[in-house]
């Protein structure tokens, strides 16, 4: 198919097919203002859309309009929030559960990382038991990169592509400390690299 260029106008750099059915759309809707304020019978807004409905298009032109459109739309996106009714009720927020250091779970997860483990661990001076699992959860590798994201999106990107990160670390950062405490929440490289 080959294509064809469009005359354009040497003032606006619009289609001249363009211009002309603006032209003639703004000739159309000053001739019905001037009968409607005698008649006293319909806004312009009517019959600007009247106007815009009876004129002929290309489907070429029309295509081209289209493209513009699309263009500006995304140009100008605006996003706009519901208010809900009175009758309507606001989403709960999720409640996260505390989180509980002294939970004996957490002390016999790290024991059984640490059995197998070929070195002692370094660099632990100072951690509580939940930094120590989450600090291993980082330095495994199994799981794949850690830079550049949570700790969270770590382990659903783990689980994910069906790696198997473990529940507690995922039961850990789902709580209220988890998702709130940079510490937790953070990987262990964050702000190094």
């Amino acid at each position: 198919m080959v294509q064809t260029k469009r005359a354009k106008s040497k003032v606006s750099g619009t289609p001249i097919a363009k211009q002309a059915r603006l032209t003639d759309s703004f000739r159309q809707v000053k001739r019905a203002d001037a009968k409607s304020k005698k008649d006293g019978k319909k806004s312009t807004e009517e019959i600007e859309r009247a106007v815009s409905q009876e004129l002929p298009f290309s489907s070429a032109d029309k295509e081209q309009e289209d493209s513009e459109e699309v263009d500006s739309q995304n140009e100008l996106s605006y996003t706009t929030t519901a208010v809900p009714s009175e009758s309507e009720s606001l989403p709960e927020p999720e409640v996260h559960p505390p989180l509980n250091l002294k939970d004996k779970s957490y002390v016999s997860y790290l024991n059984t990382v640490r059995e197998l483990d070929i070195a002692d661990s370094i660099h632990q001076k100072g951690l509580s038991t939940v930094e120590k699992i989450l600090k291993h959860f980082d330095l495994t590798d199994t799981y794949g990169p850690t830079v550049g994201m949570t700790r969270l999106q770590r382990w659903n990107r783990a689980d994910k592509l069906g790696l198997n990160p473990p529940d507690l670390v995922f039961q850990i950062l789902n709580t209220n400390e988890g998702r709130n405490q940079t510490k937790l929440k953070q990987g262990y490289l964050y702000g190094q690299l």
